[in-house]
């Protein structure tokens, strides 16, 4: 829609051309003050009163109440209907109208009123933190839910979500997308050995799921390269469950890293121990 705006400025006219992209069949008519309260009484005195004009046209009482006082835009199409409704055309109103605002145009500004209104007076950070913990609550209690009626549905979830988280940038030799260069490079050493694995296979122990790095056979692989001792007591959990269902873990770390974990024992290896480690696998096989 293409609105002018003229005025003038030492005796001279101006125009300013205003190029609006809206649609026109989901936008709010804006007029001129005066101009609304005067089409709704034309209205009014046609049908005898607010509550006849309601029965005529389907809007409601209170609403038609509102228009009348300015205290809120009419819609195009109710702008159309009332036009209809006292014989006259939109074009015979053109003037009247201030201006044209999208369907969203009350949400979005009330909207970022509202969030100005809450910075300034404290309450936006207060009402986020309302918010988060709620959200927590809910999906604290969809987990236990989940766990306790469709516990293998929901280990299939978690593992669909735990695949999308990351991502994974790096392909090995045999094709497997993995997430970082040195899960490439233990995988890449698998491959090279002629064994066959699972990359971050869903295992189950305890009706918990875990997600190791690699499976070959009855062994779990973690790949890890976190330098310092924050991951420790996670990792010694792992170890421990995985040992309690019958498998053998493994924790590779560059060498350099070691130090971190060795009160993880004999399960942290580095990348030469591991290629021994794999050497000894493929002689049992032959």
């Amino acid at each position: 829609m293409l609105l002018d705006d003229t005025h003038d400025k030492g005796g001279v006219r101006f125009i300013n051309l205003k190029i609006i992209f809206i649609n026109m069949n989901n936008c709010f008519v804006k007029f001129k003050r005066g101009k609304q309260n005067q089409l709704i009484l034309n209205a009014i005195l046609k049908a005898g009163s607010e509550r006849k004009l309601e029965t005529k046209l389907g809007i409601p009482h209170q609403t038609i109440h509102d228009y009348k006082n300015e205290s809120c835009n009419i819609p195009l199409d109710r702008v159309k209907l009332i036009l209809k409704y006292i014989n006259k055309t939109y074009t015979s109103i053109k003037f009247d109208i201030e201006d044209l605002y999208p369907e969203n145009w009350g949400r979005v500004k009330g909207g970022k009123n509202s969030y100005l209104i809450k910075v300034q007076n404290g309450t936006f950070k207060a009402n986020l933190s309302l918010l988060k913990l709620s959200s927590s609550k809910r999906m604290k209690a969809w987990h236990k839910f989940m766990k306790m009626n469709h516990l293998d549905e929901y280990h299939k979830i978690q593992y669909g979500r735990f695949k999308k988280i990351g991502g994974y940038k790096y392909k090995d030799n045999r094709g497997q997308f993995v997430r970082n260069k040195w899960e490439q490079k233990l995988s890449n050493l698998i491959v090279s050995k002629n064994l066959d694995y699972e990359y971050e296979p869903l295992v189950l122990i305890d009706k918990k799921a875990y997600f190791p790095d690699f499976k070959i056979k009855n062994i779990l692989i973690e790949a890890t390269m976190w330098k310092g001792y924050l991951k420790v007591d996670r990792l010694r959990t792992k170890i421990k469950n995985y040992r309690k269902d019958g498998f053998i873990p493994l924790i590779v770390v560059p060498k350099e890293y070691k130090k971190f974990y060795r009160s993880l024992g004999k399960s942290v290896i580095d990348f030469n121990e591991f290629n021994l480690f794999l050497n000894s696998i493929v002689q049992k096989c032959l």
